[in-house]
């Protein structure tokens, strides 16, 4: 009896400690959900980065006590055992050998994350990693990362080490969209894309107000994202304040050419009605009887009723409200715009806009005529205007040419 009660403790003991050997191995891969239910400590103990991304990512993936992601390891180099017994060797020259050992691979720039999701502790990883890197660009495409994950690459990007971002085809609940626009107001960014998230009309009030007051951001790219006339109007409104943004890019969505109309009013010189200029004079009127030095023992009076004067300029004896002289570049690609009739005059009147992009529009033919027209009076405002992808150049050798010959010796293909 004893004998048959000590065989079955030793397999239960036996059972007990594979069946731990199988979680252990288990928790030594990364899946979904693997690191949902540890609790991340807020201390970590010391530890001195060595300034390479994924090793000090691994390190504080195992200081968190969570399962490293697969994106922190590097790929292996094949072994002897799984190069192809077809494949001739060669002798190594050992010289060669010993200056190979001393290179090291240059560390990367970009940290790139494609259609893999990632978890709130691998997030953490990367956040502690990241300062002693020399990353400066972040990439989470097709990530499907939640709003406290948006949150962390926000925190990953306040310092103004990464200067570009791109969080592409992660579409929120609309409920949940204002993250999005905190990727303005909380980092020093520099180039943000929010490609294919679908954030449609609803969070352009929420991007205005954030381009309003940002000073860092040089471009942004809202490609694909379901936004109409109505969306853009509102997203231009930034342009009257923003004097840093640079590139703006809203092509693939359901814009026309009213959307287009609304978006230069706020660029470049805009000529007064009669009415307007009225209204303006006698504005400048009254803010100048209420900046008028006070009686001396009176209190000083101020209207605040009078709204402050808008920058203006004259040329050639008409008054213009003088709007944005910074953007340089709109990409407005693959769009519903028929008509660019009020497209000259807008670059004819700005200072800084030098491409307009409208490949893929339903242009009509009599749009298209004026442009031609258009190209020979004005070349430099043509040449602005982009209608067409740029042609592929694929170089050719010519015979009995000379080394500098065969640079300009092209062939452009459509």
């Amino acid at each position: 009896m004893k004998k048959t009660n000590a065989k079955e403790d030793k397999k239960a003991q036996e059972a007990a400690l594979a069946a731990k050997l199988a979680e252990e191995k288990l928790k030594a891969v990364w899946r979904k959900n693997v690191n949902d239910q540890i609790e991340l400590p807020e201390k970590l103990p010391a530890y001195a980065p060595t300034g390479k991304l994924k090793i000090d990512a691994m390190k504080y993936s195992d200081l968190l006590g969570i399962t490293t992601h697969p994106l922190f390891f590097k790929k292996p180099f094949p072994t002897p055992n799984q190069v192809p017994a077809s494949t001739p060797t060669i002798p190594e020259d050992p010289a060669v050998k010993k200056e190979d050992e001393k290179k090291e691979e240059p560390e990367p720039t970009v940290f790139a994350a494609h259609s893999t999701e990632l978890d709130r502790g691998t997030l953490r990883a990367l956040q502690l990693a990241l300062p002693a890197s020399k990353v400066n660009t972040l990439r989470f495409i097709n990530c499907a990362l939640s709003v406290p994950a948006i949150e962390t690459v926000c925190k990953m990007c306040a310092s103004g080490a990464i200067s570009t971002l791109q969080l592409e085809w992660n579409p929120l609940p609309t409920e949940q969209e204002a993250v999005f626009a905190k990727l303005i107001s909380d980092t020093k960014l520099q180039h943000l894309s929010l490609r294919g998230n679908r954030i449609g009309n609803s969070l352009c009030q929420g991007l205005s107000d954030a381009l309003k007051t940002n000073k860092t951001l040089k471009s942004i790219d809202l490609w694909s994202n379901d936004i109409t006339d109505e969306g853009l109007a509102v997203l231009s409104s930034m342009l009257l304040d923003n004097k840093t943004l640079l590139s703006l890019s809203v092509g693939r969505n359901r814009i026309t050419e009213n959307g287009v109309s609304s978006l230069l009013s706020q660029i470049g010189l805009i000529k007064m009605s009669e009415q307007e200029l009225q209204s303006y004079r006698e504005r400048e009127r009254l803010l100048a009887e209420v900046q008028k030095k006070p009686v001396k023992g009176k209190k000083p009076t101020m209207e605040f009723d009078i709204a402050p004067l808008e920058p203006t300029e004259e040329l050639d004896g008409h008054m213009y409200w003088a709007r944005n002289h910074t953007l340089l570049h709109i990409n407005l690609s693959y769009n519903l715009i028929t008509d660019t009739s009020n497209l000259a005059d807008r670059i004819l009147l700005s200072r800084s806009l030098s491409r307009v992009v409208l490949i893929g529009n339903p242009l009509t033919e009599a749009t298209l005529t004026s442009l031609s027209l258009l190209s020979e009076t004005h070349s430099d405002v043509a040449e602005k205007l982009i209608l067409l992808p740029p042609a592929r150049v694929v170089p050719t050798v010519c015979e009995e040419s000379t080394a500098s010959d065969v640079a300009e010796c092209v062939s452009v293909q459509a």
